[in-house]
């Protein structure tokens, strides 16, 4: 089974995480943003542990933190 993940961060402190179009939980992030020189990886910790087993298709990446209406919006056509 699919399902739509959306991770929304505005880049001041709220993060917002959409599950199948819905809001499923939100908090307030503190310390801001990280600055590093390490390769990003998904799925995995840079030590190898808890590797994620199972599929990802079309992943993508915003330079802006998409509103409720746009993780909606891409749920339901695709397309912001």
């Amino acid at each position: 089974m699919w399902h739509h993940v959306v991770g929304v961060y505005d880049g001041n402190d709220e993060q917002v995480l959409y599950v199948d179009g819905g809001a499923e939980n939100s908090t307030i992030a503190d310390g801001g943003t990280a600055s590093t020189t390490a390769n990003f990886q998904m799925g995995d910790r840079e030590d190898g542990d808890y590797a994620y087993q199972g599929d990802l298709d079309d992943v993508r990446f915003y330079d802006k933190a998409l509103s409720s209406t746009e993780v909606s919006n891409l749920y339901n056509t695709g397309a912001i």
